[in-house]
């Protein structure tokens, strides 16, 4: 199990949890998590988290929700990226906001 993600963690955003290339990722800061909670009658209510991932200073250019996200250091950011070229340039020092939508 992953750390438990929160605002502002640089992390690796996707779709579906087993985090496919193919599939739309994001890499960058946490600026938004959305709680959801879907009450059921006889079972505790199940709690769903997405995710809003953007810039380090909390701005974003898109709102796609993301339903998982995983902490990652710089360096792991760094490789992903260069491993599943977008065209766009692998995290600076301080991180960076890197995504495949299609």
């Amino acid at each position: 199990m992953h750390p438990v993600v929160r605002l502002g963690d640089y992390v690796h955003a996707a779709k579906y949890s087993d985090y496919d290339p193919a599939d739309p990722w994001r890499i960058g800061f946490v600026v938004r998590i959305i709680e959801t909670w879907k009450p059921h009658p006889k079972f505790p209510a199940e709690i769903r988290l997405t995710y809003i991932i953007g810039e380090q200073n909390g701005t974003w250019s898109d709102f796609r929700e993301y339903s998982h996200a995983k902490k990652i250091t710089a360096e792991e950011g760094r490789a992903f990226l260069e491993s599943n070229p977008t065209g766009q340039e692998p995290p600076t020092e301080n991180g960076g906001d890197y995504e495949r939508t299609k």
